[in-house]
């Protein structure tokens, strides 16, 4: 620990909390939710299997111990099988909660801030040096707007003519006879 001194007086200088594994801080949350809700690991796998994946009880298990990796799609997935299973909404930020760094890599070589992880899965601004692309948006024209200038279109039209058919009934030849 390494001491700062302001004002004369000596202050120790606060250390940073090491850094979490990504699978550890995931692990953690899960525990903590699935304790919360009092929901076994069986109901999140049924849960699980209603939402149409196939993870098992021991699978699960191993998530929540740490053992096991998530994939993208497994990450994304999960906090869609907690909000069937526990009847709460629980989102992804839900699953990175914590204020440690987060490592992203076994040696703990990239850490985050947690915050920053946060806010990159919440989409909330960092105030990012650069400006985001302003993106032209359609004027918002209301449906019965257009289905009423639609309707005058086809008034200034007039009534369309359907072109003349013989009746039935009538032969082709007869009905050229008489117009001739």
């Amino acid at each position: 620990m390494i001491s700062v001194t302001l004002d004369g007086a000596t202050v120790p200088e606060l250390t940073a909390p090491p850094a979490v594994p990504l699978r550890a801080l995931v692990a953690r949350n899960l525990h903590r939710l699935r304790a919360d809700g009092s929901a076994g690991l069986d109901e999140i796998a049924r849960a699980a299997a209603d939402t149409g994946l196939d993870w098992t009880a021991a699978w699960l298990g191993g998530v929540e111990r740490g053992t096991r990796s998530l994939t993208a799609e497994q990450l994304l997935a999960l906090p869609v099988v907690l909000t069937a299973a526990l009847g709460t909404r629980v989102t992804l930020a839900d699953l990175l909660a914590g204020e440690a760094p987060v490592s992203l890599t076994p040696d703990e070589r990239a850490a985050i801030p947690a915050r920053y992880l946060r806010d990159l899965v919440t989409g909330l601004p960092l105030g990012a040096p650069f400006t985001a692309p302003v993106v032209a948006t359609a004027p918002h024209i209301d449906v019965a707007a257009r289905a009423a200038q639609k309707l005058r279109e086809i008034r200034r039209a007039g009534p369309r003519r359907a072109p003349a058919r013989p009746r039935r009934g009538w032969p082709a030849s007869s009905a050229s006879r008489r117009s001739g």
